[in-house]
């Protein structure tokens, strides 16, 4: 196997460090670089950050940001910095993890903020993935939140418009394939690549967890409107619930049509 150099940003995160761990193993060198080295926030990246690097992963995202200007100034912009940065330095393959999330059209900040950085993304002839719901390993991201909320064994839970949604998932091992595999060999594809391993609705979700709970949750169902607008509400009020609303939203309205 042609051994290479990966720069992998948000390597401190739940996928970056997967992946870098992933890759290390596999003999590939791989230049971990966190916030505190490579910041969305730095007017003033640096080249040499990248500098040796074959293939650039973006995967660093800032989600501490609520306001959709303040996501996109900090995410997009600094996405934008990072890319620049990258080809200035050599790199000749960048690949950048979107979401499902991400779609024209889609209605949460997350997703729009993904959406606007993937079309940044294609002016750096970057690769875009587009990766399910990440479950496996340590279980970040959103999934891991799902999983400790039923670990809880809260007797009794809201259920957004009867767990209907549909929900891809993707398995970590089969991403962190799926990512090596599209920085070696396959060529830039226009469309963004998805990357999922089985699609089940929220409640299908929400059982396979409960069952490993050994516990039996009651469910009591609201109308879609009406559970984001409770969460907004309690937003408001500076109350901190297991799910920002538009964690939420981010994992309930995923793409209606793509190719698998």
């Amino acid at each position: 196997m042609n051994k290479k150099t990966w720069a992998i940003t948000g390597s401190s995160g739940y996928l970056g460090s997967a992946l870098s761990d992933h890759l290390e193993n596999r003999g590939h060198r791989v230049k971990r670089l966190t916030r505190h080295q490579v910041a969305l926030t730095d007017a003033k990246l640096s080249s040499l950050h990248f500098q040796g690097a074959d293939i650039l992963v973006h995967a660093a995202h800032d989600f501490r940001p609520r306001k959709l200007p303040d996501l996109l100034r900090i995410n997009c912009d600094g996405s934008k910095r990072i890319f620049q940065a990258a080809k200035a330095a050599g790199v000749s393959r960048i690949l950048f993890i979107s979401s499902v999330s991400a779609f024209e059209g889609c209605e949460s900040i997350y997703g729009r903020c993904k959406l606007m950085t993937e079309k940044i993304a294609a002016q750096a002839s970057a690769q875009v993935i587009r990766p399910g719901l990440i479950f496996g390993g340590k279980d970040g991201s959103a999934y891991g939140r799902v999983k400790k909320l039923m670990s809880l064994r809260i007797p009794i839970l809201p259920l957004i418009d009867q767990g209907r949604a549909k929900i891809d998932l993707v398995h970590l091992d089969f991403l962190l394939t799926r990512i090596e595999d599209l920085g070696l060999s396959e060529p830039v594809q226009s469309n963004p690549i998805y990357a999922t391993t089985e699609t089940l609705s929220f409640l299908e979700l929400l059982q396979r967890l409960e069952k490993k709970t050994f516990f039996k949750t009651v469910w009591i169902n609201f109308p879609y409107s009406a559970g984001i607008g409770f969460l907004r509400f309690f937003e408001r009020l500076g109350i901190r619930l297991p799910f920002w609303s538009d964690q939420l939203v981010s994992l309930l309205k995923t793409n209606p049509i793509h190719d698998k």
